[in-house]
């Protein structure tokens, strides 16, 4: 399914198995770090600064506006958050002032909100992005401040580097991976993954493995981690020897991570005697943790062998509901590289299982895995159930055969999708529309004679009656009241070579144009930017474009158009900033001077407490208890659960597309996602809205790129216990005396 702006930007469930893995050590993934200063506000002449440099970021001011000015206030509290307000912004003109306050601010804290940010811009698609040379002194001050007598700004710093990655500055980072300095050496350690070396530096390819393989045998287990983590997202052929002994770690998060990374590395590039990874992965299954189990399903579906399938298959059995759904997947993934070893003994009870879950199913995210694990374990073979099944009266049946349509791509019969595509069921349709789209993608890597006889270019040919009626039958999805299977429409009709798609993408703007949803426009703007366009069509996009973008409400929207003009090529286009948020300075000083409060969410599983943080997501939380004192989430349901990794919930739809009909700006802060952290989910940089999500464990990855704005205080335990479709009840606000 296509990430909308109430899913995740860069998380589909393949995404999340290779992340899902670092576990429990809330400790070891905690970053010190100044108090949020807006809580800080102490007079009212101190407030109306916080407020205007909160309007300055709410409008994502050209060239960083007050907040620019606000940088060199006399007073640190204020520097601080308008330091974090530039990084938010985003602009790669403050990038100079940002460098200035890293290198002379005596404060330390500014500092460090100067290094955060600097990681922000580089990181984000600046608007407008720095110039070459500017991008370079920032990674030498970045560099230098890795020797800066806090700790907490060279850990900034070295955060900042990471997500940058420069390999030119990646010699100081290993430079500074050893020494006493537990939170700056951590911080190196987990940079260091971030850092693309070109393939042909061996030396230091080989550098960073020795570092990270010193690290990984401290006494320190926050060292051990922040090297293991670094060593799964890497997973280096010449690193599985530290990965093996992590894997005997007495700490089970550290067990997880090796687990996990014995998973990523290719098993073609194996060197000598790595032969004793199948054999760790199989200890780690019977793991007393099943964190450390879940990682190590995920990696035996990775690394396919048929005794692996086999050992997989024994936990079709297991009670736990994340340890049966890991398996579910792996097993699926497994299977397709290794079906010339599996026999029909091996494969019919893992079909049986699957299609007792589909004809009684736990959830519909379990139907979808279920199905994808039976076309891969069968491929083709499968074609005859999903025929049955997507005549079934029943909608999860057909969303089953959806599911198994799409994955089985160019082995599959598209116009069985078609059909679906007309579901009365929007996720039914959804599901199909996104196969189709997926099956296209996948075909595009396919050599174009053996493509052409598989009948993908044949069919989706303007020539060809079916893919005429393939653009068709997307058309008459475009007038769908959903906006969102508006949106799947647009970007599946993006794929097809037909002579009128770019006049249904212009249709599709039109239908969209008093939608509160942005995603049926931006989806619009994307699409074109994939067609082909004549002449005329050229024009039309460009009007509509140059229309959008000068009287849309919506800034997502105006954002779409302004890329599509660049695009075009089209010079000297609008600035889609600032944005008209309609706030006025009292209303942001309001915002800031909100009593703490907390969450309680009851759930069909026990209550979770959440302590909400308004100093560091002011405008997320006034959102949040908002929508919670208007009853909003009350009967809606956690639509995605992903072991190890996140529970997720907020959208009314319980499909993952759904919204509150607005989106909100990013409120990146320096609070690291550790274990209960709750944070804002997204498909890309402010399209934020009421989806949010709560981390079963450490993610480091997510630092810096989703909103934080909460931690559960209480009910973690309940958290763990949660499966797709067990429910919210109720949300109630509460006060919050206790402070951070």
């Amino acid at each position: 399914m296509r990430c909308t702006s109430r899913r995740w930007r860069d998380f589909g469930v393949a995404g999340a198995t290779a992340l899902s893995v670092a576990l429990l050590l809330a400790a070891c993934a905690q970053v010190s770090r100044p108090p949020a200063p807006a809580a800080g506000a102490s007079t009212a002449a101190e407030l109306q600064a916080f407020a205007r440099i909160l309007r300055a970021e709410d409008e994502r001011a050209p060239g960083g506006g007050e907040a620019a000015v606000l940088l060199r206030d006399a007073r640190p509290e204020i520097r601080t958050r308008a330091a974090l307000a530039l990084g938010r912004i985003g602009d790669g003109a403050t990038s100079a002032l940002l460098l200035a306050s890293l290198r002379a601010d005596e404060q330390p804290a500014v500092r460090a909100a100067a290094a955060f940010a600097l990681g922000e811009v580089g990181e984000s698609d600046a608007y407008p992005a720095e110039t070459e040379q500017t991008a370079e002194l920032v990674a030498q001050g970045l560099a230098a401040a890795l020797d800066d007598g806090e700790e907490l700004v060279a850990a900034r710093a070295a955060e900042a580097l990471g997500k940058r990655g420069t390999t030119s500055t990646l010699p100081a980072l290993l430079g500074h991976a050893g020494g006493s300095a537990v939170q700056r050496r951590r911080a190196v350690l987990l940079a260091l993954w971030r850092v693309n070396i070109p393939d042909d530096d061996a030396a230091l390819h080989r550098r960073r493995s020795e570092v990270l393989a010193a690290a990984a045998r401290a006494p320190e287990r926050e060292v051990r981690w922040a090297a293991g983590y670094s060593l799964m997202r890497l997973a280096e052929p010449d690193m599985i020897s530290a990965l093996l002994a992590l894997a005997r770690d007495a700490d089970p998060g550290i067990r997880a991570l090796a687990a996990a990374g014995l998973g990523r590395v290719p098993a073609s590039s194996e060197p000598a005697g790595s032969d004793t990874v199948e054999p760790a992965m199989l200890t780690a299954l019977a793991d007393q943790d099943a964190h450390v189990r879940v990682a190590a399903i995920r990696s035996l579906g990775r690394r396919p062998t048929a005794s692996g399938f086999t050992a997989l298959a024994r936990l079709l059995a297991d009670a736990n509901r994340h340890v049966l759904r890991a398996t579910v997947v792996a097993l699926g993934r497994a299977a397709p590289a290794i079906r010339k070893d599996l026999t029909a003994e091996m494969t019919a009870p893992v079909v049986a299982r699957l299609k007792a879950m589909i004809a009684a199913p736990p959830s519909l995210p379990e139907t979808q895995e279920a199905a994808t694990s039976i076309a891969q374990v069968l491929g083709p073979e499968s074609r005859p159930y999903w025929r049955e099944l997507a005549t079934s009266e029943v909608a999860s049946a057909r969303l089953a055969a959806a599911a198994g349509l799409s994955a089985l791509g160019k082995d599959g019969d598209i116009g069985e999708l078609l059909g679906l595509v007309q579901d009365a069921d929007p996720g039914v349709a959804m599901q199909a529309m996104d196969g189709i789209t997926a099956t296209l993608g996948r075909s595009s890597t396919v050599p174009a004679e053996k493509a052409t006889a598989n009948g993908l270019m044949n069919l989706f040919s303007s020539r060809n009656r079916e893919g005429r009626g393939a653009a068709i039958g997307m058309h008459r999805r475009l007038r769908d009241d959903n906006p969102y299977v508006r949106a799947a429409a647009t970007a599946a009709l993006a794929k097809l070579d037909h002579e009128d798609v770019a006049a249904f993408i212009f249709e599709a703007l039109e239908r969209a144009h008093a939608d509160a949803e942005p995603d049926a426009k931006t989806a619009a703007f994307e699409a074109l930017a994939e067609v082909t366009l004549g002449d005329g069509d050229r024009v039309t996009a460009e009007t509509l474009a140059r229309r959008a973008l000068g009287e849309d409400e919506n800034y997502l929207v105006r954002r779409a158009a302004a890329r599509f003009l660049a695009h075009l090529g089209v010079p000297a286009v609008a600035d889609a900033r600032p944005v008209r948020v309609g706030r006025s300075l009292q209303d942001y000083a309001a915002l800031l001077a909100a009593p703490r409060s907390q969450l309680r969410l009851a759930t069909s599983a026990g209550d979770i407490v959440v302590r909400l943080l308004p100093g560091d997501a002011p405008i997320t939380v006034a959102n949040f208890v908002r929508l919670a004192r208007a009853r909003y989430f009350d009967g809606q349901v956690f639509h995605r659960v992903e072991p190890s990794f996140v529970v997720q919930g907020g959208d009314p739809e319980g499909t993952g597309w759904g919204g509150p009909g607005f989106s909100q700006r990013c409120e990146v802060n320096g609070v690291p996602f550790t274990r209960g952290t709750v944070g804002m989910a997204l498909s890309g940089k402010d399209t934020g809205g009421s989806q949010f999500f709560i981390a079963h464990t450490p993610q480091p990855h997510l630092d810096g790129g989703y909103t934080v704005f909460g931690q559960v205080v209480s009910g973690m335990d309940v958290v763990d216990r949660l499966n797709p479709g067990d429910r919210i009840l109720r949300v109630s606000v509460e006060d919050d005396s206790t402070g951070r």
